[in-house]
């Protein structure tokens, strides 16, 4: 973050390309929505989310969890 709380033009580069790489997971057999942990603990209070699977994704050193939207407990 830069000192006036926006972004840096590096974090949005480096957030760009790891959705990137997340977005090249999306494909049979993992769900066609992934997200990652980060996101996941963002959302999990009012979505209901699910761990995928972890992914080793190129240009990044260690291995991502990747999530997905879960199928609603609540029946209408």
């Amino acid at each position: 973050m830069t000192q006036n709380g926006n972004p840096s033009l590096r974090s949005l580069f480096s957030d760009s390309l790891l959705a990137a790489r997340i977005e090249s997971q999306a494909k049979p057999p993992n769900p066609p929505l992934l997200f990652s942990q980060q996101v996941a603990e963002q959302v999990e209070a009012v979505i209901p989310v699910a761990f995928v699977t972890s992914a080793t994704l190129k240009g990044v050193s260690e291995a991502v969890s990747l999530y997905t939207v879960a199928a609603s407990k609540e029946v209408t």
